[in-house]
């Protein structure tokens, strides 16, 4: 599948909005939406699960190449 520019950034800005989505919803802000592309949705008629599973499917629509590099932090004892 062949994604334009226009679509990758699409792509990656409703990534981030499903990512803040989760971060808010983790923090206990279970009152809000989020909207990206022609969908919204509300936090306060979602689960956590639900939100990651739509994180999944908009990760997996993006070409191999363009895949985000998350660091991962040790914190010792």
């Amino acid at each position: 599948m062949s994604v334009t520019e226009e679509e990758l950034a699409a792509l990656q800005t409703d990534i981030v909005a499903v990512e803040t989505a989760i971060k808010n919803f983790a923090n206990g802000d279970r009152v809000s939406e989020v909207r990206f592309a022609d969908r919204t949705i509300k936090y306060s008629e979602i689960s956590l699960p639900e939100l990651q599973t739509e994180l999944a499917r908009l990760q997996s629509q993006l070409p191999a190449s363009s895949g985000r590099a998350r660091t991962v932090r040790y914190r010792g004892l």
